[in-house]
């Protein structure tokens, strides 16, 4: 290479004797120009051949990962149909799941309210709530003893319902006092034997259990047994765990105490127990389940008084019951419970002397409005025809 280079170098020289300036200056570039078209060449048959083959690979996999990133799109698009489809149709089956539980609830709850004796009063809030809550948990409650038990009474079969229930109670040692409970809420409007038995076998594996020592107590004092209702009572004031659950206690010790005849000392208890009460409604005026248990502690102090003969204190009791009772009522204007609440404060105080025709009018008002919007309960269909014969003798 260095010779041939060297051979071009002594031509050129040797040009200058012979060659015009301009003719060598041609000649470079004619040189020059042959240089360039090789370099050119080179270039162009790099770029064919192997720059090509880079370039051509460069692009396959360029190719490739956008295919590759596409397929995870169109992957990514299908699990997420395929997610929101399982969603949707979970969700359907719960949403179906739910309406056949609301079902069965509502059916087992009316077999139970048919069971009820007719005339009866009423039951107490709290002990509905119970039965309630005890109903919607054998509903619920997948176990195959439930759930036939939830069929009898469906059904209107109560004593094969109670006797499954029983034989699982007894089978299920952990929870047997919790299944004993949800027994006695279940058959205690119309059964007070079988929930006692219930009852007094939960008090035997959990004598500590504060509404269980309630609930005894009451169906003690129902059946006659009023040293044992007492003791249930005084048990459930040991097992107080809340100011609520003392002034509920203190009442109920008071309910036993007037069925003994014993009516100082239940004036004195219900007199404790309205103390707390009155204290829980002044710390959370909002609270209408305190407000509530307020106006029944004044209720019962009034009607202690009406047995001692203390006409004007029994009154004074009674109006500030009714006060409260008006008060929840007009919250609530479809709170049937509040409203059979007012009524039962108007007849108290229409017995005690305080104007008892215009009482009347209110509680025939009150029970023509639950009559005619169908809220009236089975138990009280005689009484607006009984207010009716009483507001006509008053009127006289």
């Amino acid at each position: 290479m260095a010779d041939w280079l060297s051979g071009w170098i002594d031509w050129f020289i040797n040009l200058s004797t012979t060659w015009p300036l301009w003719g060598k200056v041609l000649v470079v570039f004619g040189v020059l120009a042959g240089l360039a078209g090789g370099i050119g060449a080179l270039i162009s048959f790099w770029d064919w051949t192997i720059g090509g083959a880079i370039k051509r690979e460069k692009a396959r996999k360029a190719k490739a990962r956008e295919a590759a990133a596409q397929a995870k799109r169109d992957e990514d698009l299908r699990e997420t149909r395929e997610a929101a489809e399982a969603t949707k149709s979970d969700a359907a089956e719960t949403r179906r799941m739910a309406e056949d539980t609301n079902a069965k609830l509502a059916q087992v709850l009316a077999a139970l309210d048919a069971q009820r004796p007719a005339g009866a009063a009423p039951p107490d809030p709290a002990e509905r709530e119970r039965r309630d809550a005890a109903v919607a948990d054998i509903v619920a409650d997948p176990a195959p003893a439930a759930q036939s038990a939830a069929r009898a009474i469906a059904a209107g079969d109560i004593p094969a319902a109670v006797a499954t229930l029983e034989r699982d109670a007894r089978a299920d040692v952990a929870n047997a006092a919790e299944k004993y409970r949800r027994l006695g809420a279940l058959v205690r409007e119309f059964d007070t034997a079988k929930a006692r038995a219930a009852y007094e076998a939960a008090f035997a594996l959990q004598p500590a259990d504060f509404w269980t020592c309630i609930e005894l107590s009451r169906l003690r004092r129902t059946a006659g047994d009023t040293s044992g209702a007492r003791a249930a009572a005084e048990a459930a004031g040991r097992a107080a765990g809340t100011d609520r659950e003392w002034s509920v206690a203190l009442n109920d010790l008071g309910n036993v105490l007037v069925a003994q005849g014993n009516l100082p000392e239940a004036q004195k208890t219900y007199r404790d127990g309205l103390a707390i009460a009155d204290r829980l409604a002044k710390s959370d005026p909002g609270n209408a389940g305190w407000q509530r248990d307020l106006s029944v502690s004044y209720e019962k102090v009034g009607d202690v008084l009406v047995a001692q003969g203390d006409g004007p204190g029994a009154l004074a009791s009674y109006r500030d019951s009714l006060t409260i009772r008006d008060r929840l009522a007009k919250s609530d204007p479809g709170n049937a419970e509040w409203q059979r609440d007012l009524l039962v404060s108007h007849e108290k105080l229409a017995n005690a002397g305080d104007d008892p025709r215009s009482q009347y009018l209110e509680i025939v008002r009150i029970l023509r409005e639950l009559q005619s919007t169908g809220r009236l309960a089975p138990a009280d269909k005689e009484w607006p025809a009984e207010a009716e014969a009483e507001l006509a003798k008053l009127s006289k």
